[in-house]
């Protein structure tokens, strides 16, 4: 099994996982570019080089060759200039099947549209944002009681248990590439919202309600104990619920 050089750039814990496993079967990991003050504390922990997101970033990169860019849930635009320094191509998760759910918080959407299956993919990046083809994919069921919360956990740990069936092609030159077709492709933009501004309307049937709560609810915090609780919803960036009148 052949050894390969890359660069990490993400904000959250998939980054950290993926690491780890690049590292335990021996490629190299040339930096992090990362702000997220776990990644970096984890990255100087294991004498990585951290680079700021915010930099020039690009004319660090281009003073080494790697094979691999790897990035887990970096929301910005790569700039293409960045894109075509890896030798063989730079990989993106999605935390959704590709080409039916591109764009941000696909999970939510997934939810809200009340699907019942699901899942993620490493892709080829290209200029066009989430059109690369695919690499790797993992699928999986929606439970009748999913939340944005469980999804995007089941989003994780898929991520992680793909990205290892991935890291292996690589190494082994078998990587199969799925072209994307245009049939069933959808694009959720960062400003796209669920219709009427999330408002709970009661003219709608309760599954829908359901899953429009159950989609928009990411966490629910609970501090002290029996009826001295104070229950603290957080919202995900989609919406926040309102009930009509």
């Amino acid at each position: 099994m052949a050894s390969f050089t890359c660069f990490l750039i993400g904000t959250d814990t998939l980054l950290q996982e993926c690491g780890d496993i690049l590292r335990s079967q021996n490629h190299t990991i040339r930096g992090v570019i990362t702000a997220a003050s776990r990644l970096k504390r984890w990255a100087v922990q294991s004498n990585l080089e951290v680079i700021d997101p915010s930099s020039d970033y690009a004319s660090v990169l281009s003073t080494t060759s790697f094979d691999y860019l790897f990035s887990t849930t970096h929301l910005e635009k790569i700039p293409d200039r960045i894109l075509e320094l890896p030798r063989p191509c730079a990989i993106n998760f999605h935390h959704g099947p590709l080409p039916r759910y591109a764009g941000m918080n696909a999970p939510a959407w997934a939810l809200i549209k009340q699907e019942r299956q699901y899942g993620v993919c490493w892709h080829r990046m290209t200029a066009a944002i989430g059109q690369g083809p695919v690499l790797k994919r993992e699928n999986f069921a929606i439970d009748p009681d999913e939340t944005a919360v469980s999804l995007n956990t089941k989003c994780l740990a898929a991520g992680v248990r793909s990205f290892s069936l991935l890291v292996a092609d690589l190494a082994g030159n078998g990587v199969v590439e799925e072209i994307q077709g245009s049939a069933g492709h959808s694009y959720f933009g960062r400003y796209y919202r669920p219709t009427a501004a999330a408002v709970l309307d009661w003219n709608r049937s309760g599954a829908e309600l359901d899953a429009l709560v159950r989609a928009l609810v990411a966490a629910l915090v609970v501090e002290g104990r029996g009826r001295h609780a104070d229950f603290t919803a957080s919202w995900l960036p989609v919406a926040c619920s309102a009930v009509a009148p």
